[in-house]
């Protein structure tokens, strides 16, 4: 059994690398779990040969994927929903935006916030990249660009790290 999924797994991260070294992680038989135009965030769980991965997909372009208040409900939401799913075994971050993972916290909406509204945020913040740390099953970050500031620490908070060249 050993031997199986040692094999599994070096051939999921070859797929992983290839896929992110042009730049993207295929995402082929899949299936969401919720999505509209408007999802910053988006859970994808994978089928046929690549059953039991979650995909958490980042979509922010005009932001640059910058952690804002929407962004980071639906980050929590899509954590909430993987978090006790028994079925899944590793849960992939990845972003849709070319170019950048994650451009940190959303600076220009943090700028509007009033003092009362800022200690919360960052909490919730700090609280996710912990929850991702935190998370049951093993974390990838594939990342495809810059990760800076919070999307460092996301990307820090996974078990595994992939990137490739801008």
């Amino acid at each position: 059994m050993a031997t199986s999924v040692l094999c599994r797994v070096q051939s999921l991260r070859k797929e992983l690398f290839l896929s992110v070294s042009r730049c993207s992680v295929m995402l082929k038989n899949t299936y969401l779990v919720k999505s509209n135009d408007t999802d910053e965030c988006s859970l994808e769980f994978l089928e046929g040969d690549n059953e039991g991965i979650a995909v958490i997909s980042m979509n922010r372009p005009k932001a640059k994927n910058s952690l804002g208040k929407v962004f980071l409900s639906q980050f929590q939401g899509c954590m909430n929903n993987v978090k006790f799913e028994k079925n899944i075994r590793v849960l992939i971050i990845r972003s849709l935006v070319p170019g950048v993972f994650c451009a940190g916290a959303d600076l220009k909406e943090r700028a509007k916030m009033t003092n009362e509204e800022v200690g919360p945020f960052v909490a919730g913040l700090r609280q996710s990249v912990t929850d991702l740390s935190n998370i049951p099953m093993p974390t990838l970050a594939a990342i495809d660009g810059y990760a800076l500031g919070g999307g460092l620490e996301m990307s820090l908070a996974c078990d595994m790290r992939i990137a490739c060249n801008i």
